[in-house]
């Protein structure tokens, strides 16, 4: 919108009131707070389960590995089934993923 006085007024960030969904997550890391790993694992989950839509294996495999690390392997059970699919899509060794599944089998049954 225009006024008389000057040129058109732009709002603010703080504007609008549109999310992706809970702040939470950001405005604790932000404070240094504690982040909720099942949360944030299940975003990363998501966002590898698209990658994999959009036959983008290689990025897949670039951010799965990015995320084991930064989990220290938290959350294998619920990565490996999707970098195992990806790996021999892009010509990568799958060894890594099924000897680290075959660790996660094991402890689960043990």
């Amino acid at each position: 919108a225009t006024t008389e006085a000057g040129p058109p007024r732009v709002p603010d960030d703080t504007s609008s009131h549109f999310s992706y969904g809970s702040d939470l997550q950001v405005e604790l890391w932000f404070q240094g707070g504690p982040l909720d790993m099942e949360w944030v694992n299940k975003y990363m989950v998501m966002v590898l389960s698209v990658l994999h839509r959009m036959n983008r294996f290689h990025t897949l495999l670039a951010l799965g590995r990015w995320w084991q690390s930064l989990s220290e392997g938290a959350f294998n059970e619920t990565v490996l089934p999707l970098l195992m699919a990806a790996a021999p899509l892009v010509g990568a060794d799958i060894t890594p993923f099924s000897t680290a599944m075959e660790v996660v089998i094991r402890d689960k049954s043990a």
